[in-house]
């Protein structure tokens, strides 16, 4: 029997050292242009106070074209209204912040209401976790068979092949929060996005409301757009209004500028714009936000 719970002990604990050197490879070995981009969000925890903030995945990261000082693009790879709502509730308590802009699509909201695992640098370190009050989600950050494929991809070109990770972005320049980029992706799929929704991301949503209001912050929810022709199109919008009526929000609450002719040349791929795409975009949607984009 000792040698039973012995055998047991050793394999966990193997299980556990794999695992860790997954998340190590994945964190450390980054492409050099999302350990760029990594780099470069975390400065808000480090710069003056921001009196915007704009909030989002990678569809905000890549699409909010930001160069005032007092604002700043804080949307973050595979990041959803969970990870906001922590954020916020930690920025607020030493903040000059009066407007929040939250770029919203249906991905951020079909995802686990968990810690960030997928990026972890969302926050500076692991303290984070440790000394935040949502202490049990550290451990969390292990066994997500959902990060393998990804994690397993840099382990074997790290630390088997000995390749450099591709990057995917050529970066001119990296100013608030944004990370200026001219790339196109030729390939294009068709549109796939899963469209069952998490009650808690939309509970957490709900909770950014509520946190927004009672620090007399102003909420503001946009959309970048997308470059899906078609049946795809129809899907794609289709989906969006059902995830505003699961948010009680009307399509006017949601501002975007799908009226303007984006064209292929503005995407990095089909649903992230490139810094073409984003002056477009963000000229127009802070004329819309009476914000001074410059």
């Amino acid at each position: 029997m000792r040698q039973f719970v012995f055998k047991v002990f050793f394999f966990c604990v193997w299980l556990l050292a794999l695992d860790f050197t997954f998340v190590f490879t994945h964190v450390y070995f980054y492409p050099k242009d999302y350990q760029i981009i990594n780099e470069e969000k975390l400065k808000v925890f480090d710069s003056p106070p921001k009196k915007v903030l704009i909030l989002g995945d990678s569809f905000a990261s890549d699409g909010f074209m930001v160069q005032q000082s007092d604002q700043f693009n804080f949307g973050v790879y595979h990041s959803t209204p969970f990870d906001y709502y922590h954020f916020l509730k930690d920025y607020l308590l030493d903040s000059q912040l009066n407007r929040v802009v939250l770029n919203l699509n249906t991905l951020m909201f079909t995802k686990d209401a968990k810690v960030s695992k997928y990026y972890p640098s969302f926050v500076p370190s692991f303290n984070y976790y440790i000394e935040s009050s949502n202490k049990n989600d550290f451990l969390k950050f292990f066994f997500q068979s959902y990060r393998y494929p990804i994690s397993l991809k840099y382990f074997v070109k790290k630390w088997v092949l000995n390749q450099e990770m591709a990057q995917t972005r050529n970066i001119v320049s990296v100013q608030n929060g944004y990370i200026e980029f001219y790339d196109t992706i030729e390939e294009t799929t068709s549109y796939s996005f899963n469209t069952i929704f998490n009650s808690q991301q939309i509970e957490h949503f709900q909770k950014i409301q509520s946190l927004l209001d009672a620090h007399d912050v102003e909420l503001s929810l946009t959309r970048t757009p997308a470059f899906f022709q078609g049946e795809d199109s129809i899907r794609f919008e289709h989906d969006f209004s059902h995830l505003c009526s699961e948010l009680n929000l009307t399509s006017g609450d949601v501002l975007d500028c799908n009226d303007l002719p984006f064209d292929r040349e503005d995407f990095l791929n089909q649903t992230h714009l490139n810094s073409r795409g984003a002056l477009k975009f963000s000229d127009c949607i802070f004329a819309k936000l009476a914000l001074d984009p410059r």
